[in-house]
């Protein structure tokens, strides 16, 4: 069976930004088959009837007693009731059918999207958490190693032995190779948190694994693009990023899409993009 997986946890918006995820799928793709990992908090305000299943999850926690954001996007692939998962995140919206994208994905093993790649000595796009020395001699790379910059709002991956192995790798990689603090350029979010592209990137380059350059399913707006190229290009449209990366006119996009949707079904569009994109932020400290 393939399906596709969301995610949410914690106080933050995240239950909301899953419930408008789920129902902007199931608007361009009805047969679609999603399956919701929460947590209590996460839906106690929203209608998880858009989901066709979900799972109430008791996820691991970190050495400050908050959840573990990285441990609980490593351990997908345990957690996935799917045979073919297709995984997304949620702050973003669906802007097309993902019949498609399911259907280039059903022969592959498993995909991240790559926005660059390459050997030690170059500079890589997006590569963001930490040099390319420390990458290298944290895990032990070999010198014509190549380390993928891998954004992991998507996913996809099946029930092989392969891609199993695989997610082995990485929950062994966090747990044994984790750089410490002082080692990071950067931490995920004001949260401070370990950064899982870092160590799905890592164990790709270890294990030789580099997903198609030429798949880029979602547009990331930290800049402006014409809506005919975006609805054109593009299955989805992300809100990811720091406070004012996202430029105005997604906002615009995601609730514009979202009241059609909704308008679709005789429901209110109740969580509108740029109070969602605030309540990111609230309360996660450096």
């Amino acid at each position: 069976m393939t399906g596709i997986l969301l995610m949410c946890f914690g106080s933050n918006p995240y239950g909301a930004y899953a419930y408008n995820m789920a129902h902007s799928i199931k608007y361009f793709y009805p047969a679609a088959n999603i399956h919701l990992l929460c947590d209590i908090d996460s839906i106690n305000d929203i209608d998880t009837t858009i989901f066709d299943s979900f799972e109430v999850i008791d996820f691991e926690k970190d050495e400050k007693g908050r959840i573990d954001n990285c441990l609980a996007k490593i351990k997908l692939f345990e957690r996935s009731p799917f045979d073919k998962t297709l995984y997304l995140d949620v702050d973003g919206v669906c802007i097309n059918s993902l019949e498609g994208l399911i259907e280039r994905l059903e022969s592959e093993s498993l995909y991240v999207q790559v926005i660059d790649s390459g050997k030690k000595d170059k500079k890589i796009q997006y590569s963001l958490w930490a040099t390319n020395e420390t990458i290298w001699e944290k895990f032990n790379l070999n010198d014509d190693s190549v380390l993928p910059a891998l954004q992991t709002s998507i996913m996809w991956f099946d029930r092989s032995n392969k891609t199993k192995e695989f997610f082995k790798k990485v929950e062994y990689n966090y747990i044994n190779n984790r750089l410490n603090p002082e080692e990071y350029w950067h931490m995920w979010g004001k949260s401070s948190q370990h950064p899982d592209e870092l160590y799905y990137s890592a164990t790709m380059a270890q294990l030789d694994v580099l997903p198609d350059h030429n798949l880029n399913p979602i547009y990331f707006p930290n800049r402006s693009i014409q809506e005919s190229d975006l609805f054109k290009k593009y299955q989805i449209l992300a809100m990811h990023g720091a406070v004012g990366l996202v430029q105005p006119f997604a906002h615009k996009v995601y609730d514009r899409i979202l009241q059609k949707v909704m308008n679709s079904q005789n429901k209110n569009h109740l969580y509108k993009s740029h109070r969602l994109y605030k309540g990111k932020f609230v309360g996660l400290k450096k």
